[in-house]
């Protein structure tokens, strides 16, 4: 009985560990630290800018020629300190959807792969 309960305490233990690992490495993994650094600037822009005003004030999206000069006139008047934002914003979004692409196209290759040898 001594032996079972140590058995199962010992494989609790290991458990602990490896999921803790396992969490250490997701957390840290690139597209994470990538998302984590991309909310932490959106969040810390609120305090610049107002995103439910500006969406509010923007015309429609599918009006490119009134949207594209809002969305430009907003930018090029707005403060340094707002613009830095929005650059850093965009330049993590281009990077986390380039990452992503290149992730599910590497999936693909590897099915294709697969399929061709009849292991799926």
């Amino acid at each position: 009985m001594a032996n079972i309960c140590d058995n199962e305490l010992i494989k609790k233990r290991v458990m602990r560990r490896v999921y803790t690992m396992w969490m250490c490495r997701t957390i840290t993994s690139p597209m994470a630290l990538k998302l984590i650094g991309l909310f932490a600037v959106a969040t810390y822009a609120r305090a610049y800018v107002s995103y439910k005003d500006v969406l509010v004030n923007s015309p429609s999206f599918f009006d490119f020629e009134p949207s594209f000069w809002f969305w430009y006139t907003a930018f090029v008047t707005t403060d340094a300190i707002t613009q830095f934002f929005m650059i850093g914003i965009a330049v993590l979004l281009a990077w986390l959807v380039y990452d992503f692409v290149r992730r599910m196209a590497a999936g693909s290759r590897m099915m294709v792969i697969d399929s061709s040898r009849g292991v799926l």
